[in-house]
């Protein structure tokens, strides 16, 4: 009786253990037409995302998804076509349009060509900068410091700095004293030559006067 009742309880113990173990390990079953069948587990690099209660992995950058996973087969993506691009894992059904860099009046040149995985970098073109510390829309012209010359150049980031044209008020207060000086020393020199002049000349009347 009593090995009757230990060969029972083993039974009991097993049957319990397989219960559990099937419930706790139910996720990889998927039910098809009313039976439990095996669904492989995927490792998803590039993450993943639940559709219809199935996780299906994202697609990899440069990709769309085509198709969502279900219990049978794994989810189906497709490259991104030309002039489109997706630059991160998605389960997008669509890629994003490439950026222009052809835009009229914007002033851009391609830098980098846009692929399936990263979109294109534009730049602005020669003499011209933009200050916008995002994606840049517009170029401006750079400053060509025509009437006082360049005093820093131009840069894709940065217009020109021009050297300071000079303050009126500080040109007057240089020149006037300046001219005044030279006005001062011609006088200077102007009244020793008159003076000197005059004195030959009486010097001479002198002369004259004595030798008569």
């Amino acid at each position: 009786m009593a090995a009757c009742d230990l060969k029972f309880s083993m039974i009991f113990t097993v049957f319990t253990v397989f219960l559990f173990c099937q419930e706790l390990y139910a996720s990889p079953f998927s039910s098809v037409h009313g039976k439990r069948v095996w669904r492989k587990l995927e490792v998803c690099a590039d993450g993943s995302y639940v559709h219809e209660r199935n996780t299906c992995c994202k697609c990899a950058v440069g990709q769309r998804l085509k198709q969502h996973c279900n219990a049978t087969h794994p989810v189906t993506c497709e490259l991104c076509e030309y002039g489109t691009f997706n630059s991160i894992p998605n389960n997008l059904d669509h890629c994003l349009p490439c950026t222009s860099c052809n835009q009229p009046n914007a002033n851009l040149e391609e830098e980098d060509a846009c692929t399936p995985g990263r979109d294109a970098k534009c730049r602005c073109k020669k003499d011209h900068y933009c200050s916008e510390t995002h994606e840049c829309k517009i170029c401006q012209p750079c400053d060509t410091c025509d009437s006082v010359g360049i005093k820093v150049p131009c840069t894709s980031i940065s217009d020109t700095i021009c050297n300071t044209e000079p303050n009126p008020g500080v040109i007057a207060a240089i020149v006037v004293p300046l001219l005044l000086v030279i006005l001062g020393i011609l006088a200077f020199f102007g009244y020793k030559y008159l003076k000197g002049k005059k004195m030959q000349q009486e010097l001479a009347n002198c002369t004259g006067g004595t030798s008569d």
